[in-house]
């Protein structure tokens, strides 16, 4: 655990090193427009692709013991990667929400 907070530390300090105070939260939004962002994005798709049912596996495995008696339920799963998605977009509209009413109290967004 403390080798993979180290990486993440060391590849945060070295995007601020390279962009400065113009740092974006996003670190893809700095890489601006053209080829290498648009395959940085791509790989980060194709990853999040792959991964996402092998984090959903645990949930989908729970929820099924809990409500399907520890059986297979193929709507169950569909039901639950809808949920997650339907949570993920209200949490950006949320978020987008809040910082365009900050913005409009004359506060800097978070």
């Amino acid at each position: 655990m403390f080798l993979i907070s180290l990486l993440f530390v060391a590849f945060a300090a070295l995007s601020y090193f390279a962009f400065g105070e113009e740092t974006q939260g996003v670190i893809t939004t700095n890489l601006g427009p053209g080829m290498i962002s648009a395959l940085v994005q791509l790989g980060l798709g194709i990853n999040l692709f792959f991964t996402f049912p092998l984090m959903m596996n645990p949930v989908n495995k729970l929820v099924e013991r809990r409500l399907w008696n520890f059986k297979y339920c193929l709507w169950l799963r569909w039901l639950l990667v809808l949920a997650i998605f339907g949570a993920t977009d209200y949490a950006n509209s949320l978020s987008e929400w809040i910082r365009s009413a900050d913005g409009c109290r004359g506060r800097s967004p978070v």
